[in-house]
């Protein structure tokens, strides 16, 4: 009986040294700076593993720039978790829906969503139709993480940086986040949704265009282009300019104001095939363009397909003026 006791307490001791060095581990420090994240080795270890990196570039950077509280590793895991990790477990939601019902999908998902910091069903829904355009797959694998540094700004309450997060994968497509750091320790989240390719627009632009109605142009301008393509193809040039007439109304609601604009237009979707303008294009300004002149803003706006692109050019009145938004190529 005594020789029982004492195995028993061994075996005791020994289990009790077991899980005090499991939960040591699963406390491990994931930065240099009392901000804490709890992963286990083998959680650090899959999320190396599986993205194939281990620097996310202009990281360093901006939390040097931004004097951000929350140090460097406690910020790349949390990228790394979300693009290596929560990025799949969205594709598996949505990868057999036939309705393209996003926002559903998002609402009976809402609390797995809202722990991935994901605030809502539009920045979700935004995510989504990225990872649709690119034809996403389990498959896919990381060969680099980049930070923006030239889209990066402070929010207006001071408390957080936005900045843009570019994903290449090894088949050369890519996926296009907003990330939302806190400067400071008081809220430990970090928050990913869709990047708005407007809002580095809008940070420089300060006239009385409205971010919604441009976007309404731009969308109906993708919407459109195949049937301006069909419509135009094999007609000459006379007959693609008398086309801005005999359509006057539906192409100024365009915002293409001239036939020449629209014979410019037409010749720059040209540049698209016929089968990559049935799909939904990649939109991306380039902010490196922006200038302003003769009471707008301009600035260049790049339609990207599979392989090819076109390229328009995009006036915004500064002030309240007809018409306030014009298109050309």
């Amino acid at each position: 009986m005594k020789k029982f006791s004492i195995f028993l307490i061994i075996a005791l001791i020994i289990l009790l040294v077991g899980q005090t060095i499991y939960f040591a581990k699963k406390r491990k420090i994931a930065n240099e700076e009392n901000y804490t994240i709890y992963y286990t080795e083998n959680e650090i270890n899959a999320i190396h593993n599986n993205t194939e990196i281990r620097d996310i570039e202009n990281l360093e950077g901006i939390i040097e720039k931004y004097k951000i509280t929350m140090g460097y590793n406690a910020i790349q895991l949390s990228i790394y978790d979300f693009t290596s990790g929560e990025i799949n477990r969205i594709y598996d939601w949505i990868k057999d829906d036939l309705t393209e019902d996003y926002e559903a999908i998002y609402n009976a998902n809402k609390d797995v969503a809202e722990e991935m910091q994901i605030k809502n069903a539009e920045d979700f829904v935004g995510i989504a139709l990225q990872l649709k355009s690119i034809d996403y797959d389990i498959t896919f694998s990381i060969k680099s993480l980049k930070i923006d540094k030239d889209l990066t700004y402070k929010t207006e309450d001071g408390n957080y940086i936005e900045t843009k997060l570019t994903i290449s994968y090894t088949n050369d497509k890519t996926l296009d986040l907003k990330i939302k750091i806190p400067i400071d320790m008081e809220d430990e989240k970090i928050y990913y949704s869709d990047y708005d390719y407007l809002t580095s627009l809008y940070n420089q632009y300060k006239g009385t265009v409205k971010k919604e109605d441009l976007k309404v142009v731009i969308n109906n301008i993708a919407d459109s282009a195949a049937d301006i393509l069909e419509n135009t193809r094999l007609k000459t040039d006379n007959k693609v300019k008398s086309e801005y007439d005999n359509n006057s109304k539906y192409l100024t609601d365009l915002k293409i104001q001239s036939a020449d604009d629209f014979y410019s237009i037409v010749n720059a979707i040209k540049g698209v095939t016929e089968s990559e303008i049935k799909e939904t294009p990649v939109i991306v300004i380039d902010e490196t363009t922006y200038k302003e002149e003769n009471g707008y803003a301009i600035v260049e706006l790049k339609f990207k397909y599979e392989k090819n692109s076109f390229t328009l050019k995009i006036y915004l009145a500064m002030d309240e003026k007809t018409p306030a938004i014009i298109v050309k190529a």
